[in-house]
């Protein structure tokens, strides 16, 4: 959440704080209405899991497809893809952007934007922290603690995102 300053009186300052969620969900959810059959990506509520699961779905039509076909990969740039576990990341990145958990999910999302990079992209780079994430706990059973998470968002974007930047 932001913080905005307010003027109450002629030298009285007050610190209001901003909700910004109307950005966050503009920012995670950008549903196309051409990939989900029958479903009416309007009125999906954004607050709700199982809608929250089909708007991301809706952004991505060749995972959608391969799981209604009861395929589990997908293959981009030559490379196969689990498409639940996409699915899974974008979700998490969505949980912790709206949830404030940490806020520097938030933080680096806007940071990565400010720099030119494509929104799609920003959320494939905060899901390498989390998968990173997932990857130690179920390989050592150690939880990242805030900080450690804190210091993979700052380090984004590095080397091992070739993500695209946007045109200037």
């Amino acid at each position: 959440m932001s913080v905005r300053r307010v003027r109450q009186g002629p030298s009285q300052l007050r610190l209001k704080p901003v909700d910004d969620r109307d950005r966050r969900l503009k920012f995670l959810f950008r549903p196309r209405r051409d990939v989900l059959e029958d479903v009416d990506v309007d009125f999906l509520n954004p607050d709700d899991e199982g809608d929250r699961r089909l708007l991301i779905a809706s952004e991505h039509p060749r995972f959608w497809q391969a799981i209604e076909e009861g395929e589990s990969e997908v293959e981009i740039a030559e490379e196969p893809v689990n498409a639940e576990l996409h699915f899974a990341m974008h979700e998490i990145v969505a949980n912790r952007i709206l949830d404030d958990t940490p806020k520097e999910f938030w933080e680096a999302a806007r940071r990565l934007t400010r720099q030119g990079y494509r929104r799609h992209d920003v959320l494939h780079m905060l899901g390498t922290v989390v998968s990173d994430e997932v990857y130690d706990a179920l390989k050592s059973g150690k939880t990242q603690t805030d900080e450690e998470i804190r210091a993979a968002l700052w380090r984004l974007p590095s080397t091992q995102h070739p993500e695209r930047r946007r045109p200037r």
